[in-house]
């Protein structure tokens, strides 16, 4: 109401809970005030995902994320959803599984990010008495710490699943035919087709781009590509005599996995 009668002629985005779909008098200040998107944690697309991060206010009882988000677009306002690739109950597949639950919710755009356990947290504890942060080189490394890189190592993910998934998650949200019935929706509904399209076509350019650094980054890591077959614990563990006249001995990888060459 003050930002309203300040008259500021501004125009913001705000982060804010899937709840701020719940308030019509909110939403319609909102939008006199000049907002004109707002950034939504999401985070997981299952039920046992939202609660290994403490986020279950997301799936109250009764509550329809699809009408949330139509709810804020009615009054003008873009939705970006934001969601986590790596939590311990995410497994191949994910990346699929994201980007269809995005397009089901209908938000207008996508922010998804690695889980990233970072110094100080007790994620980072967790992980790191567990031996699964894989970026550990310091000062070096820090250049990955910005949520967008599989610091870590994943409960059912390799880095490369990680990549893949992510890859596959951007590649089918930000499709050419994805984006074009997003803009014609938001001119059906009148909510800002140009900042729709332009925000659409960032997206897509943007996971081009990253593409190029995530094969950076795999190369730079690549050591850790056996550390990743083996479990911390050691177990499927197998050493093999040294062959006649060498003194190299050999670590096979667990059942199922093809070696590196």
């Amino acid at each position: 109401r003050a930002m309203i009668r300040a008259n500021l002629g501004k125009k913001w985005i705000a982060q804010a809970t899937i709840n701020m779909g719940d308030d019509e008098e909110l939403l319609r200040l909102a939008a006199k005030a000049g907002c004109v998107g707002i950034f939504v944690g999401f985070e997981a697309t299952s039920p046992e995902g939202l609660a290994e991060i403490h986020k279950k206010f997301n799936i109250q009882k009764g509550r329809d994320l699809r009408a949330s988000v139509q709810r804020v677009q009615r009054h003008g306002i873009l939705v970006m959803g934001s969601f986590i690739i790596g939590l311990d109950v995410d497994k191949p597949g994910i990346g699929r599984k994201i980007s269809e639950t995005a397009i089901q919710y209908g938000v207008d755009n996508i922010n998804v990010l690695f889980l990233t356990p970072l110094p100080g947290t007790h994620l980072w504890e967790q992980m790191e008495s567990e031996g699964r942060i894989v970026a550990n080189t310091f000062p070096e490394d820090w250049q990955y710490y910005t949520l967008t890189f599989p610091v870590g190592r994943y409960k059912h993910l390799s880095r490369a699943d990680s990549l893949r998934e992510m890859e596959f998650c951007n590649r089918n949200f930000y499709s050419l035919k994805r984006i074009v019935h997003r803009f014609a929706r938001s001119v059906w509904g009148k909510r800002k087709p140009l900042a729709t399209l332009v925000s659409n076509l960032a997206g897509r350019n943007n996971f081009r781009l990253n593409l190029k650094v995530y094969r950076q980054f795999n190369l730079s890591h690549a050591e850790a590509r056996f550390e990743a077959m083996v479990p911390p614990t050691g177990d499927d563990l197998h050493v093999l005599a040294p062959s006649e006249g060498s003194r190299k001995y050999a670590v096979t990888p667990p059942p199922g996995i093809e070696p590196q060459v």
